[in-house]
């Protein structure tokens, strides 16, 4: 795993290193936005500052690490929190400030590490000869039909014969959850619970997923906890 810090303050740097020093990973440490779209390393994840000398912002440099690794997990590590709106455009995975306590710092960091863990397992399934491997966070929901599940995916829809309790605890892991006896939706796509108990997805035709009268308790706990850890 290869990590990219990149901040205008070398001793900051040094500091935050020690983050990682229980990984087994390779770090790599930069002071400017030009060392890292000079580099040739692709990068799994990445924590930045957002302003580089003074007044330069680093937003330019995500879309070469993006282009270079789409998964690469980006996290700001900042003063300048006014920038928050415009670094979630980017999709910025979390913000670190560097005047909160090291405890939760680490915490941060540790959630950054997690979802790398996620973006980086795959599901692989067959039907009917053909095989197909997919990422959990390309799944918006799964529809179970008898014995085959259908997967509804940002890259359309796939289908498979493997049991449900076969790939179910990679879900759980990545943020699914079981809202009626045919449905598992990724809560990592909904929008909102609508007030026909049904999830609204942020796809291009805005799904909706039913929720069956036994989960509903149960699904919007779970939905408005996972919410909040997002925050």
């Amino acid at each position: 795993m290869n990590i990219l810090l990149c901040d205008d303050d070398s001793n900051f740097l040094t500091e935050f290193e020690k983050n990682f020093s229980d990984l087994n990973c390779h770090i790599y440490k930069y002071t400017s936005k030009e060392a890292v779209l000079n580099s040739d390393v692709v990068f799994d994840m990445a924590f930045l500052d957002i302003v580089l000398d003074n007044d330069s912002l680093v937003f330019s440099v995500i879309d070469c690490l993006r282009l270079k690794n789409p998964k690469c997990v980006i996290s700001f590590v900042t003063n300048h929190i006014k920038y928050a709106p415009e670094g979630y455009e980017y999709k910025a995975f979390r913000y670190i400030l560097k005047n909160e306590p090291a405890l939760l710092i680490k915490r941060r960091i540790n959630d950054a590490l997690a979802e790398y863990r996620r973006r980086s397992t795959f599901i692989k399934g067959n039907y009917k000869g053909n095989c197909f491997s997919v990422s959990p966070s390309e799944i918006y929901y799964i529809e179970i039909l008898n014995h085959i599940l259908k997967l509804y995916t940002s890259k359309g829809q796939l289908e498979m014969y493997n049991k449900l309790k076969d790939i179910y605890p990679i879900l759980v892991e990545n943020g699914f959850i079981r809202c009626h006896r045919s449905y598992i939706v990724n809560l990592n796509f909904v929008r909102f619970v609508g007030k026909e108990n049904k999830f609204i997805l942020y796809t291009p035709e805005e799904v909706k997923v039913p929720i069956g009268i036994r989960y509903k308790e149960q699904v919007k706990e779970k939905y408005l906890n996972y919410a909040g850890e997002m925050l």
